[in-house]
């Protein structure tokens, strides 16, 4: 029930943000906008899938966050259209006409290689389409080669070793002397120690990580560690994924189950998260991003993120490609595998090339 609480009032917050900008559109974009929103039926490449015909999707019914996402790229080109070139209609066919995004593109609006270029072609491409019923193959086609021209960051500075996050993770954990009861504080410590175990364990996505809740954590048969489920419900892949913590990232979650917990709690009502705030609540999605990226990233000396963590584990060499593929979640055209799986390819092939060539130098054990 928490789950669906926390959901639901996120999507409630965007509605509202979505509410507030379709009344910025003419009104003629507007009016369709709406009617698109609340129309429901089955999109024909679905139709054949059970997961879909359980969960109907209107062809613009995105989630609200997305929703606003494309609006507001969309307010953008009108805004720069009536900035611009005055003597342009702001109508359906005439907004996004290839002359009017060609002239947007070549001017100075957006800096040469910039990300916000292909999210803005993204957005409007995605709105003429499935909003507007218009077929914009020139959206398309920029966003696509933007895409492969832009220049990405180089985080890979950020992505350090994991003894270090482990290491991070264990004073975190075993600050408080044996003996001694847990406090707020400490437990809050413990609350963190555990979820950056399950960060480099696990690597899952912020949503997932928060959307854990006690029952999909179980001892193993053994006792010796815990085996953890992410349901297909919280995945963005649709497919479940089991994850088994063993030895001291073990010792450390379930240290935080039996005695943090309880002290967060402290005797209010439970909601079943397995994750909490100080207040016994559900934690959210941005206090999970403030303890990676300000706490953990005070620790080590460098920002960290879910996105890093899962980075940390796309790279491991002792775990197989298709193996690192589903428990991450990665499709053919997951951007991180096309980025990270030649780099752990070339890393593996080097190591081997290296073993080689000092195999090759050794001379004979008889001379």
């Amino acid at each position: 029930m928490a789950r669906d609480i926390t959901a639901g009032d996120t999507d409630r917050r965007y509605r509202q943000k979505e509410e507030k900008a379709v009344a910025h559109l003419p009104p003629e974009m507007a009016a369709i906008w709406r009617h698109k929103r609340s129309e429901v039926f089955l999109r024909p490449d679905h139709a054949s899938k059970p997961r879909y015909q359980r969960r109907p999707r209107a062809t613009g019914l995105w989630k609200p966050a997305t929703a606003c996402l494309y609006l507001h790229q969309t307010l953008r080109l009108i805004a720069i259209v009536r900035e611009r070139m005055p003597t342009v209609p702001i109508r359906i066919p005439d907004l996004f006409s290839q002359d009017v995004v060609t002239d947007i593109l070549t001017s100075d609006v957006f800096r040469p290689g910039s990300m916000t270029r292909v999210i803005f072609c993204r957005a409007n491409h995605m709105v003429a389409w499935r909003i507007f019923d218009l077929q914009a193959p020139w959206l398309e086609h920029a966003y696509k080669n933007m895409r492969r021209e832009a220049c990405r960051r180089d985080h890979s500075a950020r992505v350090l070793p994991r003894p270090v996050y482990e290491q991070i993770a264990s004073d975190l954990a075993f600050a408080l002397p044996d003996g001694y009861d847990h406090d707020v504080h400490s437990a809050i410590s413990y609350r963190d120690a555990a979820i950056i175990t399950c960060s480099l364990e696990l690597a899952p996505r912020g949503h997932e990580i928060v959307s854990l809740r006690v029952e999909d954590v179980l001892p193993t048969p053994d006792a010796d560690g815990l085996t953890v489920f992410i349901p297909a419900s919280i995945r963005k892949a649709g497919s479940p994924v089991r994850g088994l913590l063993v030895g001291e990232a073990a010792r450390i979650v379930g240290q935080y189950l039996h005695k943090a917990r309880p002290v967060l709690l402290n005797g209010r009502a439970d909601p079943g998260t397995l994750w909490l705030n100080h207040r016994a609540g559900p934690l959210s999605q941005e206090s999970l991003r403030r303890i990676l990226l300000l706490k953990l990233g005070k620790l080590c000396g460098a920002p960290c993120s879910s996105n890093i963590m899962r980075s940390l584990m796309a790279s491991r060499t002792d775990i197989r490609e298709e193996h690192l593929g589903r428990r991450l979640g990665h499709s053919g055209h997951s951007p991180l595998a096309y980025d990270l799986y030649p780099v752990r390819d070339m890393s593996v092939a080097h190591g081997y090339n290296q073993a080689m060539l000092r195999r090759n130098n050794d001379p004979p054990a008889g001379a």
